[in-house]
């Protein structure tokens, strides 16, 4: 997902920079996004299916999917809503053909999962949405070949990490283990 780098420069251009060797393609933005602490954005991650390229760029009220399959012209595609109206922190990541989603200083929002089968002609549906491991997380990652979600930052797990598995059951997940390291993780 190459083109996605490209679009890494999404934030407004007070917070760009300059980069060596990088060519600008395009640029998606949407200054009607209400601003949480002064920042519109705050995560963006690429996806790749069916020979179409996918970038999900999280804002203070959801995550946008955009089509970059052109790179010079990218297409938003759908807006999917979280349980937490405004955060200005948001994370996500693909397994398989699903999205997961977390969202920081947001009490209620847990974990989200998205069937992403349905792109591009329909926007990705919910299908699985709980607290039953935290309400709120900072930062999450996927590790694909064991099937297995690191959660970190979580309001039950602060001083370490919660550890899911979704190996042959993606859109279920179930606690593997969590580790207390001592501080804020």
């Amino acid at each position: 997902v190459g083109v996605l780098f490209a679009l890494i420069a999404i934030t407004s251009s007070a917070y760009s920079q300059g980069s060596q060797n990088v060519v600008l393609r395009s640029n998606w933005d949407n200054n009607a996004l209400p601003t949480v602490a002064g920042y519109q954005y705050n995560d963006v991650w690429g996806y790749a299916a069916a020979g179409r390229e996918y970038a999900f760029i999280g804002s203070t009220v959801g995550v946008h999917v955009i089509d970059i399959t052109v790179p010079t012209a990218p297409v938003h595609l759908f807006q999917l809503n979280s349980a937490c109206a405004s955060s200005r922190w948001r994370d996500f990541a693909t397994y398989q053909n699903y999205l997961y989603v977390i969202a920081d200083n947001c009490a209620g929002a847990g974990l989200q999962i998205y069937n992403l089968n349905t792109l591009p002609g329909a926007a990705p549906t919910l299908v699985y949405n709980s607290t039953a491991h935290f309400t709120s997380a900072h930062t999450i990652f996927i590790n694909p070949n064991s099937g297995r979600i690191y959660i970190g930052g979580a309001n039950t797990q602060m001083n370490g990490v919660i550890i899911l598995d979704i190996q042959g059951h993606p859109t279920t997940p179930t606690m593997a283990a969590t580790f207390t390291l001592g501080a804020y993780t």
